[in-house]
């Protein structure tokens, strides 16, 4: 059964002289929501998150999910930070405890961690062309955990941490229509998470 990650961005704000953390993902209208239902068999809005995608390597790093190249992880998982904002509060509840491994990180978080692991661990069962590939300083085609095709071999490889400043870059472009400043702003902007299997 695969994992995935549900990930929302946040920024602090000054909302009536007050800080206070708010959403600022990119949700859009549900073509398939109807009034007359319950929000919980389709929602009024839908999100468009700025990270979607399955990555082990990623989730080791970010809450020692799927961890099996044991990649060191950026902390022990905090929870959902308490000054959360309404709508990821929301969310949570949507997911009624299938979600785990709850967390959150702020921007300069992400950085600290990225300047300090620049190498990132992988394992896994690979081919004969992995198994070249690797030898070659490359990225097998497709490795796996578990399977039971014959002649697989397993192999341990590290590679320059491009899974983690992937990552970075997309929630920095996620962040450019708030007029990010990364040299400014940094612990201002944070991700929220979580997994379900």
């Amino acid at each position: 059964m695969g994992c995935d990650i549900h990930l929302f961005t946040e920024k602090k704000s000054n909302i009536n002289s007050e800080q206070q953390w708010v959403n600022i993902d990119n949700w859009k209208l549900n073509p398939y929501y109807d009034e007359n239902d319950n929000e919980e068999s389709e929602p009024k809005y839908k999100l468009n998150p700025a990270f979607r995608h399955r990555n082990y390597q990623l989730f080791s790093m970010l809450a020692d999910v799927r961890n099996d190249s044991e990649n060191k992880p950026i902390s022990d998982t905090k929870g959902l930070p308490k000054d959360i904002s309404e709508i990821v509060i929301k969310q949570n509840e949507y997911w009624e405890g299938d979600g785990h491994s709850h967390s959150f990180f702020t921007m300069k978080e992400l950085y600290d961690y990225y300047e300090q692991n620049n190498i990132v661990k992988y394992s896994g069962l690979v081919d004969s062309d992995g198994v070249k590939a690797i030898k070659d300083g490359k990225m097998p085609n497709w490795f796996c955990q578990a399977n039971t095709r014959e002649r697989l071999i397993y192999k341990e490889w590290q590679r320059e941490n491009n899974v983690l400043k992937s990552f970075i870059e997309a929630l920095e472009n996620n962040f450019e229509s708030e007029y990010y400043n990364k040299d400014v702003e940094s612990e201002n902007f944070r991700i929220v998470f979580w997994f379900n299997n």
